[in-house]
């Protein structure tokens, strides 16, 4: 039986889910497939305009769990930025979740 479902993706967060222009904002979400994981990857968009790529790593101390940190630049434009999860495992079949979670710039 060949593998055409991508990983499952759930669970995702954003801590903390606002900040002024300069916090960290961590990133984590659920991946998980019977194949294996190759990538998982969050993408911050404003306005529907990629901003910024996090390739996320596998948790040391949760099973399953991939983290990621935005650090926002000082310069970083107040609004709301919306973070799509990409989960690819090991047959090349990809799962997007977009508008995952909301992050809140503010100023």
């Amino acid at each position: 039986i060949e593998d055409t479902e991508g990983p499952t993706i759930s669970n995702v967060a954003a801590s903390p889910s606002s900040g002024p222009p300069g916090t960290k904002i961590n990133i984590s979400a659920q991946v998980s497939d019977p194949s294996g994981i190759r990538r998982v990857r969050a993408f911050i968009n404003k306005d529907g305009e990629l901003v910024w790529t996090i390739f996320m790593s596998p948790s040391k101390s949760e099973e399953g769990v991939y983290t990621g940190t935005w650090s926002t630049m000082i310069f970083t434009e107040a609004g709301a930025y919306s973070v799509d999860i990409s989960a690819t495992d090991e047959g090349g079949n990809e799962n997007l979740i977009k508008n995952a979670v909301e992050i809140e710039i503010i100023s």
